[in-house]
């Protein structure tokens, strides 16, 4: 609705904003009558104004409905059934064929041979020897003693004596002191002793260590080095050279010849009865079972969309033009709305009603 109304208005503003023809508001008289004699308008142009009337639209809108609508469908159903049918089997037979065998027989021959033996030989050679004899020889020496020697001498030596002396000093000592107080029982007075710790000054002896230095004679030892003489003894090898019978042993390569028994074998043809198994195809029949689709067809009910037209109307606000009041020696009714032509904005009943030449004209307005 308001797209209408923008559209109504923008009409309206081009329709004002165009200029307007003054030969359309010419009076055009009918049969025999003529103005154009007068060489003046009808009247002078309206100024135009615009109203707006409500307009009723009468129109239709889509609408969304669902019905029921049988529909064949076609389903399948699965039909289980006996097919017979061939296969081959493969079944063993077993023959007994004669065949050639070859067999290696195992056979022991004693064969000769030589071979080679160390013979050891002992044989007595002279050698020549080197030994050695330990000799033992008394060989004079020197050595260091290290000899005390003892010697007086006079050192000063520091000793501690005790010395005692008197002090005098203050002791404190616990003396009984009587002292009467009143009994609060029976009010008597009574006398107790109190022990009073009383200061007395007293002579005590304190021994003191005193230094005393004195020279005393101190027998001190020394070593001093001395030189000695000796022998001892000493142990050396002293080559000795002696020819000596040595047994000496020696290998010499003898051959010698013996028998061995070498195994071998030796091939020994034979015919045996071999089991050879065959294997012949055999044709057998079974029933199996076979799955197949039958189609089934019914009538459902399918629920289908669809749209339907649906009158409807409305009213919406018009712009259109309105006739002012015209300028007349006579009073005149005021406006109202007209209906308007599309070539000019002044209404049929005051515009060119009277003739400008004297009388009234019959005119169909000064549009046409």
């Amino acid at each position: 609705m308001k797209k209408t109304m923008l559209a109504a208005l923008l009409v309206a503003a081009a329709w004002l904003a165009a200029p307007v023809d003054a030969g359309l508001f010419r009076h055009r008289a009918s049969s025999g009558d003529s103005c154009d004699s007068c060489g003046a308008p009808c009247a002078a142009p309206c100024a135009p104004s615009i109203c707006w009337v409500d307009k009723k639209i009468d129109t239709f809108r889509m609408e969304m409905r669902w019905k029921e609508v049988p529909t064949k469908v076609t389903t399948y159903k699965q039909v289980v059934n006996q097919v017979p049918y061939t296969y081959q089997v493969c079944v063993p037979v077993e023959t007994i064929e004669k065949r050639k065998v070859t067999t290696y027989k195992q056979v022991v021959n004693e064969v000769p041979y030589t071979y080679q033996v160390c013979v050891p030989v002992e044989t007595i050679e002279k050698r020549k020897v080197t030994t050695y004899k330990q000799v033992v020889n008394e060989v004079p020496y020197t050595y260091q003693v290290a000899v005390p020697v003892y010697t007086t001498e006079k050192r000063e030596v520091t000793t501690w004596t005790c010395v005692s002396e008197p002090v005098k000093t203050v002791v404190n000592v616990a003396k009984l002191v009587p002292q009467c107080a009143i009994d609060p029982c029976t009010g008597c007075v009574r006398t107790f002793c109190t022990t009073v710790c009383v200061p007395v000054e007293t002579t005590c002896m304190v021994t003191r260590r005193v230094p005393v230095k004195n020279v005393v004679e101190v027998p001190v030892c020394r070593t001093v080095m001395k030189e000695q003489k000796g022998v001892r003894q000493v142990c050396s090898l002293v080559p000795v050279e002696s020819v000596v019978d040595v047994r000496v042993c020696k290998t010499v390569m003898k051959e010698e010849k013996a028998v061995r028994q070498v195994c071998s074998l030796v091939p020994v043809e034979s015919v045996v009865d071999v089991r050879v198994c065959k294997t012949v195809m055999k044709e057998e029949k079974a029933v199996r079972q076979v799955c197949s689709l039958v189609p089934v067809e019914s009538v459902v009910n399918v629920k289908q969309c669809y749209t339907v037209q649906v009158p409807y109307s409305y009213t919406v606000k018009v712009p259109v033009c309105c006739a002012p009041t015209a300028p007349a020696p006579a009073p005149m009714a005021p406006p109202t709305a007209m209906p308007v032509s599309t070539d000019c904005c002044a209404p049929v009943s005051t515009c060119c009603n009277i003739s400008p030449c004297g009388g009234r004209g019959h005119h169909r307005g000064c549009c046409r």
